[in-house]
């Protein structure tokens, strides 16, 4: 370091300036490798991650999850699916952990009911 008519001054203004310079060009050089990498479609939400999951399943379980409202689908991604405790899910949501477990199983109940049949083991959900 050099000391110019007893102040740092210079020394720390020449090597601040450098400093930008390296950080400009890294950041140039970053850019252009983000912008030579190819792209790819828009990352799926979490909704559609949950239906895409389904995709063993019927259409019938398919299109009944599609219907839910988002904060249900999540919910039932989370723990259903994904098999997060229902308090971690919760958090995650941002709602108590006792609505949590109501909404899920108003959720399971409105599901059974309008999945009813449609995977019942033959000689069941008839009646004779």
């Amino acid at each position: 370091m050099r000391i110019v008519d007893g102040s740092l001054l210079p020394w720390l203004l020449v090597t601040v300036s450098n400093a930008a310079s390296n950080a400009r060009r890294s950041t140039a050089r970053y850019r252009k490798l983000l912008d030579k990498l190819p792209r790819s479609e828009s990352p799926a939400t979490i909704e559609e991650e949950a239906v895409d999951r389904l995709e063993p399943f019927d259409e019938h379980l398919k299109s009944a999850m599609q219907a839910l409202d988002p904060l249900d689908r999540n919910l039932v991604t989370l723990v259903i699916l994904e098999g997060y405790p229902i308090r971690d899910a919760a958090d995650l949501l941002t709602m108590s952990p006792g609505s949590a477990k109501t909404r899920l199983s108003r959720i399971k109940r409105n599901l059974r009911t309008d999945l009813a049949g449609t995977y019942a083991p033959s000689g069941q959900g008839e009646h004779s």
